[in-house]
C-alpha cells in the first residue's frame, strides 16, 4: 500500500515537473510581457511545490532517513539558491538572459528526465 502511493506521489511530481519544464522553454518565445508573466507565475509555482517533492523522494530513496539527511537537503539547497543569483549575473552579462534561461530548461529538463528514468529503473526491478 505505502509502494502505491509512492508510486502515484512520484507521478503526481513528474507531472508538476513537465508543466515547469514545458513553461520554462516558452520564456524565450512569449511575445508580450502578459504571456511572460504567466510562464514565469506557472514555473515559479511548479518549483515551490517541487522542491518538496524532491526532498521527500530523496529522503524515501534512504533505508532509514533521520533528520541529519533532511538537514542536509535543505543546506544544499539553501547553499545553491545563495551562489545561484551571483552565478546566473555573470552568466547572464556574458551570454545574455536568452541564452541562460535556455540553460535554465535545459537543466530542469534533465532533472526531470532522471526522475522518470530512476522510476522506470525501479519499476523494472520490482517487477
Amino acid at each position: 500500500r505505502n509502494r502505491l502511493i509512492y508510486n502515484k506521489f512520484v507521478h503526481a511530481y513528474v507531472k508538476l515537473g513537465l508543466i515547469g519544464f514545458i513553461s520554462s522553454l516558452q520564456f524565450t518565445k512569449m511575445p508580450d510581457l502578459g504571456g511572460l508573466t504567466l510562464m514565469v507565475s506557472i514555473f515559479g509555482l511548479s518549483l515551490a511545490v517541487l522542491w518538496n517533492g524532491f526532498v521527500a523522494y530523496g529522503v524515501a530513496l534512504l533505508r532509514r532517513p533521520s533528520h541529519k539527511h533532511v538537514s542536509y537537503i535543505i543546506f544544499c539547497g539553501g547553499a545553491g539558491a545563495t551562489i545561484t543569483p551571483l552565478v546566473s549575473g555573470i552568466f547572464v552579462e556574458s551570454f545574455g538572459v536568452s541564452a541562460v534561461l535556455d540553460v535554465v530548461a535545459a537543466l530542469y529538463g534533465i532533472v526531470f528526465l532522471t526522475i522518470v528514468i530512476h522510476g522506470i529503473a525501479l519499476k523494472i526491478k520490482t517487477g
